[in-house]
């Protein structure tokens, strides 16, 4: 790719060669990058400030350098090798890192992330207080502990299959909650304002109260025969 440094869109698709083998830090006008499923295992970004979307999922991926001044409106790494990721000063709305094998993630505080997608990672902790994402999705790790922000609007926040023992939702602005298959044995929501479904199934809840949860449509709490009764769900 010598002299050709005004590409905005590359689709990488040759297999058995590494994207280090590509000067890409020579187009400084790429707003695209597709190297889906190229073998990659480090991905250098940090002078393409133009990237507007990486796709760079199904690959062997071990590090990633992302550029500051650049803003990613999608940074897609399913189904690497990622231990860790640091996204720090870097601007992005949507972050697609599920299936990695994702031990720590840091964020930028000053960033409004649309979405995080973090399924299937071995994540032991969460600390979203001080950040603004929509949706965050992190079924499927170690989570043991996930802190919330009392002032961020979240539309869905999905925890399934996790190994957290107890979930504060009460002061949580939230639409969307799913929490099944985890160790749950407290879960506080009475009085949330905003919340509009809760699936708590496959827990080890023996009560629930869910009075004055005003906007609650749809409740999804039955967990076998030694599991939580409908007896002991308080609604009023």
């Amino acid at each position: 790719l010598g002299g050709c440094t005004k590409i905005r869109t590359l689709k990488y698709g040759f297999t058995g060669v590494t994207i280090s083998d590509i000067q890409i830090g020579e187009l400084e006008d790429l707003e695209y990058l597709d190297c889906n499923s190229t073998g990659a295992k480090v991905l250098d970004l940090s002078n393409n400030h133009k990237l507007k979307e990486v796709q760079a999922s199904l690959n062997e991926l071990t590090e990633v350098r992302l550029s500051p001044q650049a803003s990613y409106e999608t940074l897609s790494l399913i189904e690497n090798k990622l231990t860790k990721l640091d996204l720090r000063n870097i601007k992005v709305r949507t972050v697609l890192a599920d299936l990695n094998r994702l031990k720590e993630i840091t964020f930028s505080p000053d960033q409004m992330y649309k979405e995080i997608s973090l399924n299937g990672n071995k994540l032991a902790k969460l600390d979203l207080r001080k950040i603004k994402v929509q949706t965050i999705r992190a079924e499927r790790n170690k989570l043991k502990e996930i802190r919330l922000s009392t002032k961020t609007p979240y539309k869905m926040i999905s925890l399934d299959g996790n190994r957290l023992t107890k979930l504060d939702l009460r002061n949580i602005n939230v639409q969307t909650v799913t929490c099944r298959d985890n160790r749950i044995r407290s879960l506080k929501v009475r009085k949330n304002k905003t919340i509009r479904k809760l699936d708590c199934r496959h827990n080890k809840l023996k009560s629930l109260d869910v009075r004055q949860c005003r906007k609650l449509k749809k409740l999804l709490w039955y967990s076998g025969s030694k599991g939580l009764k409908k007896s002991k769900i308080r609604k009023r």
